[in-house]
């Protein structure tokens, strides 16, 4: 860490596909800062689950939403610190909020490139993570109260299609 010890939270947020992972090691390197970027990929992992399971079980139980959630908050009361989640930046206390985003044919063709096990944008796994973002919408309201469609409370909003 640089020998700036000033407290900085950042609270990156966006849908699939927007750069959300980059943009947080970005700030990393820039600006000295921890990096919290646990989704439900980390939480499969932590479960030793199938990524695609656990996509499949959140829609019927909040428990995966709540388990990743929590993980992330804890991890980001550190006083230095990126967070990067679709609801980082309302979840967490940041100085700074950022929104990214990208049009869904940028999107699709960065998770499709990600994506080891995918061979066609037309598997239904490919289609499920480009397609979600009503259905999160939704899940995020009924958890949360959080519309992820209410972005007034971010700083910054950028798009990442270039």
């Amino acid at each position: 860490m640089s020998s700036d010890s000033r407290a900085l939270k950042i609270a990156i947020s966006s849908h699939s596909g927007c750069g959300n992972t980059t943009a947080t090691k970005q700030c990393r390197t820039t600006l000295s800062l921890e990096v919290v970027n646990y989704t439900f990929r980390d939480l499969a992992q932590d479960l030793d689950l199938p990524f695609e399971e656990i996509q499949r079980q959140a829609a019927k139980s909040r428990i995966y939403d709540l388990l990743t959630d929590l993980k992330l908050m804890r991890a980001s009361l550190q006083s230095r610190v990126v967070v990067g989640s679709r609801l980082a930046g309302w979840l967490v206390e940041a100085d700074l909020r950022v929104w990214l985003h990208a049009p869904l044919e940028a999107r699709a063709k960065r998770i499709f490139q990600r994506e080891p096990d995918n061979t066609s944008v037309t598997s239904p796994f490919f289609i499920e993570r480009c397609s979600a973002i009503s259905r999160n919408r939704k899940r995020y309201l009924e958890v949360y109260g959080i519309d992820i469609n209410d972005r007034s409370d971010f700083d910054i909003d950028i798009n990442t299609e270039n």
